[in-house]
């Protein structure tokens, strides 16, 4: 086994707790009990009042594109205590919270400070994320 192969196997378990699915926050809402199941088939519960503070935050219309959890990508290319937000709708909804303008389309960095205060605000609606990168 190459050392790539031996890294996919360790990040796929070190990621068991991530949704096997994502899912909109417009159908989050329609939930009694909001929740997701896992990679490893556990269930993943979201707070009801962070889905509303998150509804009232995002236009109506963007509901049906902000996928939950949103994931903070921890990758070793950025650093120590840097992590990544992907997706249009979700770096401008975080960018929203923490008061910081989008640095590129579909893509926010985030440092120690940033990520700390948005995982207190989004407890149950943000998850890490482990990625690294793989040669081809």
């Amino acid at each position: 086994m190459n050392n790539d192969e031996l890294l996919r196997r360790q990040l796929k378990i070190l990621n068991r707790h991530l949704p096997a699915e994502r899912v909109q926050l417009s159908e989050l809402l329609k939930c009694e009990r909001p929740r997701v199941r896992t990679k490893s088939g556990e269930t993943h519960r979201f707070r009801k009042e962070e889905l509303r503070y998150l509804a009232e935050l995002v236009p109506k219309e963007l509901h049906s594109k902000l996928r939950l959890p949103i994931l903070i990508e921890l990758t070793p290319q950025l650093g120590s205590g840097t992590a990544k937000i992907s997706g249009n709708t979700e770096c401008a909804v975080v960018g929203k919270i923490l008061g910081i303008k989008r640095e590129s389309e579909g893509e926010l960095v985030l440092y120690r400070p940033e990520i700390r205060a948005l995982r207190k605000k989004l407890q149950t609606t943000t998850q890490y994320a482990l990625v690294a990168g793989l040669s081809v």
